[in-house]
């Protein structure tokens, strides 16, 4: 018979394990919501210009508190705006610059793709290719922009044209 002190400790583990098992369970759904992207291009995005997009015509976004080489988006941030991750650099078509693009691998171990020192995210609240309701969001400390093939970050031109500034 188990002592009390063992009963306990069993315990203790088996809750560890579930735990293990629910997050990479959670980790698995946002991969499967957002898989890893193959290739990044640019296209037009009424008056924000062009605008790098993933493979499917997704918007991506910077957020200004990143840093090149730190991601500050983690918890309940990655929910509303999920990494754009990959296990290799993107392919790039059109305008965009291989030199620009970089890899950082973040905390969960996934590698999220960097484009002139901003690493890149969806918006929840986009739910169609061209979308781009994250635009000028002030989410989680600070504001989310769409990003240019030059790797400025995209404001509305007041003409309304495509020009992507560049």
């Amino acid at each position: 018979m188990p002592s009390r002190g063992g009963t306990i400790l069993t315990r203790l583990l088996a809750a560890v394990a579930a735990a293990a098992v629910l997050a990479t369970g959670c980790q698995a759904a946002t991969n499967e919501l957002h898989p890893s992207r193959e290739e990044l291009k640019a296209a037009p995005r009424g008056s924000l210009g062009q605008v790098i997009v993933d493979d499917d015509g997704h918007t991506v976004y910077l957020f200004e508190k990143d840093e090149a080489d730190e991601s500050y988006c983690h918890g309940a941030c990655e929910s509303v705006w999920p990494p754009l991750t990959t296990s290799r650099a993107p392919a790039l078509e059109g305008r965009l610059d291989s030199s620009k693009v970089t890899l950082l691998k973040r905390g969960d171990g996934l590698m999220q793709v960097v484009y002139a020192g901003h690493p890149l995210y969806y918006y929840q609240g986009d739910t169609a290719p061209k979308d781009t309701n994250g635009q000028e969001k002030n989410h989680f400390g600070a504001h989310w922009y769409t990003l240019r093939p030059t790797g400025q970050k995209a404001e509305a031109k007041e003409d309304g044209g495509d020009s992507d500034g560049s």
